[in-house]
Parts: structure tokens; sequence; C-alpha cells
């Protein structure tokens, strides 16, 4: 009897042993979770502001300190177009791009040809893949639509080769989802030190699967699918190169990060972000050299990793509160403390704790506004003063870009920004189907292998 006591007794020390181990993996478990998805939102949340108004610039003062004078403001612009070429309409997509001298992109289109045919030959044809955007929005895809509208509105959309596809996926998004596509322009930034031939071959690929995207010429017929790039006069008089492809849709905006010295004092504290550091992604901070000298007074400016689901028309008809020229949605489940340094003067004369941070990847700029209050002088002061001592506590590019605008932003409807996308796998459905732009802040891109909400960006991608 007493060794049954003795073995029952050690059976009982070893569950109790058992459970004990079982119960800390279990809490080391859910730490885990919890420092991984703070590590996730620490890299990846963005910021909000409130609505303070200094006193407003009043129109003539705008003009003034802008450079560019009203009347030419105010002037149409009209732009070239290269000419159709006479054999184009009996060309193959292929043929297109290798008499173009796209080689690359030619044999991109025709391999992704050949393994969709493999695996799926139905989504081979345009009106296939109409049928699929058909089921996420209630617009025809394939009604054809003038290049000629009055009152464009210009979205933006800066990126270097290596996501491209995903900003020709988002640009396709916003065209279908819009109620006037016509009313909508394209300025595409690439780098400067790349041929933008690639980008332009892209594009022709989009329109011959997706024929609803492209706007049609005076003459009612399709423009000529090649690109144009040629040193034009801007609207102040000065020769700059600029890029066409096919119609004035398609605007593609070379960006020389070389030109602005700023560039080489900004820093990442994100280990594994150093892509943030590509020249491209600074250029939201000089839309203003970028576009304004081609008459381009008031941009939409978009991050690639996003889907439009509602008409971006809307959005850039957003009318200004007095004193404000920057509208973005703002993320408050993270404040200002989660993001800057309330230590450092210019934070706390600018910012109070408990205000929530913008997302600078769905905004609406007045670019006239933006270059008369010295935006960029302003941007470049804070960046070199966190060179010498820290403001922000992350983040490269947005934090200065948002600390300098704060006083000029106006919120708005947080549909047009539905962020966390890129991490958070918990998002309610009824919150992603009324959001009027999606969009994949964080690591989990749509076109990752790991990538998050992929049913929502396949209907407008071709990969």
């Amino acid at each position: 009897w007493c060794c049954m006591l003795a073995l029952l007794r050690s059976v009982q020390w070893m569950r109790v042993i058992f459970y004990s181990l079982a119960l800390s993996a279990m809490a080391l478990n859910v730490i885990g979770g919890i420092m991984a998805r703070e590590m996730v939102s620490h890299r990846t949340v963005q910021a909000k502001i409130d609505d303070t108004a200094p006193a407003p610039l009043q129109p003539e003062e705008v003009v003034a300190k802008s450079g560019i004078s009203a009347t030419t403001l105010a002037a149409p612009h009209k732009l070239a177009v290269p000419a159709p070429h006479p054999e184009a309409h009996k060309e193959s997509i292929s043929q297109k791009l290798s008499r173009s001298g796209y080689t690359l992109a030619a044999e991109r289109l025709s391999k992704l040809d050949e393994l969709k045919a493999k695996h799926n030959p139905v989504l081979l044809h345009s009106k296939s893949n109409n049928a699929q955007v058909a089921k996420h929005t209630s617009m025809k895809t394939s009604e054809p639509f003038s290049c000629t509208a009055e009152n464009p509105v210009h979205v933006v959309f800066a990126s270097d080769p290596q996501e491209y596809l995903a900003m020709v996926t988002s640009m396709n998004s916003a065209i279908h989802n819009s109620q006037h596509p016509e009313r909508l322009r394209f300025a595409l930034i690439f780098p400067a030190d790349v041929d933008p031939g690639g980008l332009c071959g892209l594009i022709m690929g989009y329109i011959q699967r997706f024929p609803g995207i492209q706007c049609q010429g005076e003459s009612g017929g399709i423009l000529s699918a090649q690109h144009s790039c040629t040193h034009r006069e801007n609207v102040e008089g000065a020769t700059k190169e600029s890029c066409f492809c096919s119609t004035v849709q398609f605007h593609l905006v070379p960006f020389d990060s070389q030109e602005y010295d700023v560039l080489k004092y900004t820093t990442s504290n994100s280990l594994d972000r150093k892509e943030l550091l590509m020249g491209v992604n600074f250029a939201r901070n000089f839309l203003d050299d970028l576009l304004l000298p081609w008459g381009v007074g008031r941009a939409v400016y978009l991050d690639v990793d996003t889907v439009v689901q509602g008409d971006l028309v809307k959005l850039g008809d957003t009318e200004f509160k007095p004193g404000k020229f920057f509208a973005a949605v703002s993320s408050c489940y993270l404040h200002m403390t989660f993001w800057f340094d309330f230590n450092v003067d210019v934070v706390k004369r600018t910012m109070s704790k408990n205000d929530c941070y913008v997302n600078a990847g769905v905004y609406v700029v007045d670019l006239q506004q933006y270059k008369a209050n010295q935006m960029q002088q302003r941007i470049e002061q804070l960046i070199k003063a966190h060179k010498q001592k820290k403001i922000w506590k992350l983040g490269v590019h947005q934090s200065s870009f948002i600390l300098a605008l704060f006083n000029h932003t106006q919120l708005l409807d947080a549909r047009w920004n539905v962020v966390q996308l890129g991490w958070n796998r918990a998002l309610p459905k009824e919150k992603l189907d009324g959001g009027w732009v999606l969009h994949w802040n964080g690591s989990l891109k749509p076109w990752k292998k790991e990538g998050l909400y992929k049913e929502r960006w396949k209907p407008y991608s071709t990969t």
C-alpha cells in the first residue's frame, strides 16, 4: 500500500508539472502575440490631426507667393499627344510593345498569357476580368469615355519599378469605380534614371485586358498605345521633359532625387524597411515643383498599396475650409505620443499629446497654397533639425510631412482611407465593404505570397 500511495503521489505531481508547463507555454504565446502586434503597428501605423486653423491667406497673396500668375493657372493647358500609329489597330499588344522597343515588357506579358492559359484560359479575355470587377462594383466597366472632359481631377502616384504593378492596379480600380472616369488624369511619378518604357508598356498591357480604362480621343478612336517623352514648354514658359503614355490620361513624371540636397539628411529607424529611404518615396514633398509647372493646381495623392472602391472625383472636389489646404484621414487608435517626442519644443508648440496621427497614404492637397506657404522649406527645416536632435520616434518621410502640415490639415471621412489591411487579420467585412479606399499599410501587401485580403486586390490586377 505504501508503494502504491507513493506511486499515486508521483503521478499527481507529474500532472501538476505538466499543467504548469502548459499554462506557461500559453502565457508566452499570448505575450508573444501581443509583442508581435505592437511591433507591426509600431512600423505601420500612421497618423492624423485635429482641425487647428491659422490665419487664411487671401487668393491674391497665394498667387503672389506662388510666383505663378492667376491668368496662367486659370488658362486651359493643352497637352501634346503622340499621333496614332497607322497600323496600331491591326497589331496585338505584344507587337505594339516590341515595335515601341519594350522587348522586356512584351516578353513578360507573353509569359503571363501562357501561364494564365495553362491555369485558367478564361482569364485571357478582358470580359472575364471585367466580370470579376463587376462582382465588387456596380460601375459599367466597358463603356468608352472621352479624353476631353473639363475640370479634370489629377490623381498622383509615386513608385519605383519594383511596385509598378501595384501602382497600375490601384489606378485601374480608381477608373473602374468612378462615375466620371473622363475627369480622371493620372500623374505617375517614376525615378528619373529609369526608362519610362517599362511603365508605359505595363499600362498598355492593362488596356489590353481592361479596355474600359482608356479614354478616347477627340476623333472618337482609341489613341495609339505608345509613349512620347520630349522636352515641352510648360505653363511657366520653361522647357522640361514630360512623358505621355497613349493619351493625356497617363502623364509620366520623372523625379530626380539628386536635385534635392535635403534628402541626404533622411534616416530610417526601421531596420527592416530600408526601402522607405528610396528617393521616389519623398516625391510627395515636392509635388509643387513636379506638377504646378504643368498646370496642376490641386492633386489627389494615393500610395500604391491601395484599392479604390469609391469615386475619386468626389475626393478631388473636396472643399477646403479657410486656412486649410491639405486633407487626410486620421488614425486615432494611436496618438501623437507614439510618433513624436513631446520634450521637443516644435512638437509641443504644434500639437497636443491627445491629437490623432494622420495617414499620408491618401490625401488631397492644394499645390498653390502648399507652395505659397513654403511647405518644402518647412519640411527641410524639420528633417535637418531631426538629424541634430530626434523629433519623431518612428517613420521616415511621413513624420516630417505630417508635422509641417499639421496646422493646415482638414480631416476627411474615415472611409477615404481604411487602413491596417497590411497587418490586421481581423478587420470587419462591413468596414472593408464600406471603405472608399482600402490601404494595405504594413508589410503583408496583397501582391505578396503571405499578403492579406487578396480577394479585394485581385479583381483589378493581371497577376
